[in-house]
């Protein structure tokens, strides 16, 4: 998130999984620039970056000094949804559901679906956006 933050993003972005940041040379042809970290993290491109970046958020947004709307869920914002609320930061999501204490509830985990069900009752049946 560093260099989000470098090249001005605001809030960040929300990046899931890896994040690839390389260069490409057009002349004389097209091809993949090695770099090194040091070019990456800093320097005249980084520069460039934010004065696009904010330039791009004042012509979109308009020069109001707001920032941009939390995206639902983040940032410990809570978000209700049919038959649970959920939060969720970079690292982790909390999903919460209302449930009686009797009988035990079973919550079954899968690589992209989450299941909690009472008895026969499903109570949240929902599909990830990616494997965990």
């Amino acid at each position: 998130m560093d260099l989000a933050q470098r090249c001005r993003y605001n809030p960040h972005p929300l990046l899931y999984g890896d994040v690839f940041v390389g260069w490409v040379q057009y002349q004389p042809t097209i091809g993949n620039v090695d770099v090194k970290v040091e070019e990456v993290m800093g320097g005249e491109w980084v520069e460039r970056a934010a004065v696009q970046n904010l330039e791009y958020q004042a012509g979109t947004m308009g020069v109001s000094g707001e920032r941009q709307a939390v995206v639902d869920g983040m940032d410990g914002t809570e978000q209700e949804a049919e038959g649970y609320s959920w939060t969720q930061t970079n690292d982790e999501i909390e999903i919460r559901v209302k449930i009686p204490a009797t009988p035990k509830p079973t919550v079954t985990f899968r690589p992209m679906t989450l299941r909690v069900s009472v008895g026969c009752d499903v109570k949240v049946a929902l599909e990830l956006y990616a494997r965990v």
